[in-house]
């Protein structure tokens, strides 16, 4: 039989946490807060259940899960639980392995800190628990960069002096590489084959397009943080640095303020000044001229980097759209594709309005370029990479 495995992805906001058995996911909990309540929702293959919270157990939201676990006799004890997956999503050569983390690891994670506060606060918090819950329990880091080692040393350089890139391993590593590598068996089931010019968007909370070339990723518009790129839920992307200069000295931030400002007072809540929530803003839009602004902004910022990508792909065979975003809104998908028919994508508008699963394509029969929503899975994908190094 095989093992079960506690899987685990943090972070500021939310936490999810899946018992595993092999690739069935046995039980699963999304912990996150809505309009300031924290709320947990319990999955099962046959029950979905969504209970309000006390905030304290948001901040042990593993030792909640793990006695859910219990009380549902799923496990009769923690002993039954085999190791344990997380996935790390941290800037430095040293975390685009996947690998059990040790105390060196650990002490790289924090030597980081302030490099990824939103990303590496948590997961630091979230390993401090879980060593404290399972002392004696490997855990393996999966790292959200491992599929983006593929990316070529041009689209890995930021043009400043090679030397400090070197000595500072100041690198565009990339992210959401579980998610965007746990599309291609998916890619592979719906069309047969993994088509050599693939564009994958991620688009989530945290948003990201991945050039992939044979099955391989050759750039992610994510840098050396999670926080380059496409305008995001709360992430500022891209900006030119001389206007944080200028943002900085105006308002008189320290550096630790700036980035706390970039990461989660920018993107679509900095340009509405109303919510980071696209569905919200697409509500308000015709009433709300800076509702309009955000949505227009950030469908604007995906398309040139789909341009982009094609450019550099020599051309399309595929575009996904996959996680929260690119799989519910399909209204957003429309826009993304209006005026593209350029690079050869023809969205099919009544089959995108109407689709009732994911895991379909949504461009016309004659497209040239085909256009797929697919379902992202990362914590099956971290259940599943994680195998191999406990073996």
């Amino acid at each position: 039989m095989d093992p079960k495995y506690l899987i685990v992805n943090p972070g500021s906001a939310s936490k999810k946490y899946a018992l595993y058995q092999g690739d069935k996911e046995i039980y699963f909990a999304h912990f996150e807060t809505v309009q300031d309540q924290p709320i947990v929702t319990f999955k099962s293959a046959d029950s979905s259940v969504k209970d309000q919270i006390e905030p304290a157990i948001f901040a042990s939201a593993v030792d909640f899960f793990l006695q859910r676990l219990m009380t549902k006799k799923i496990i009769t004890d923690q002993a039954a639980i085999a190791a344990i997956g997380i996935r790390v999503v941290a800037p430095g050569s040293i975390f685009t392995q996947h690998q059990i983390i040790d105390q060196n690891y650990l002490q790289h994670l924090s030597d980081e800190r302030a490099s990824a506060p939103l990303h590496l606060n948590p997961l630091l918090e979230e390993l401090e628990q879980l060593t404290a819950v399972f002392p004696k329990l490997p855990i393996v880091g999966i790292s959200d960069s491992a599929f983006h080692t593929t990316i070529p040393a041009a689209s890995r350089h930021y043009a400043i002096s090679f030397s400090d890139t070197t000595q500072l391993d100041l690198h565009r590593f990339g992210y959401h590489g579980i998610s965007v590598q746990s599309l291609l068996p998916k890619i592979q089931s719906l069309l047969g084959q993994v088509p050599p010019r693939v564009i994958v968007c991620h688009l989530g909370g945290g948003a990201s397009l991945t050039a992939i070339q044979d099955g391989n990723s050759i750039d992610n518009s994510m840098g050396y943080t999670p926080l380059e790129g496409l305008i995001m839920a709360t992430r500022v992307g891209n900006i030119d640095a001389g206007a944080l200069i200028k943002l900085s000295q105006a308002k008189n931030l320290s550096l630790t303020e700036l980035e706390e400002y970039l990461n989660t007072r920018s993107g679509l809540l900095g340009l509405s000044e109303l919510s980071d929530d696209i569905r919200k803003l697409l509500k308000l839009e015709n009433e709300n001229p800076q509702a309009k602004l955000a949505l227009h902004a950030y469908v604007n910022t995906i398309k040139k980097y789909i341009g982009a990508y094609t450019a550099i792909l020599n051309g399309l065979d595929l575009l996904v759209f996959t996680a929260t975003i690119g799989e519910r809104s399909s209204i957003i998908r429309a826009r993304i594709c209006v005026n593209l028919d350029g690079l050869g994508i023809h969205l099919d508008q009544s089959v995108n309005d109407h689709i009732d699963s994911t895991n379909a394509i949504i461009s016309t029969t004659d497209s040239p370029v085909t256009v797929a929503v697919l379902t992202t899975n990362e914590m099956q994908a971290i259940a599943q990479q994680m195998r191999p190094l406990l073996d």
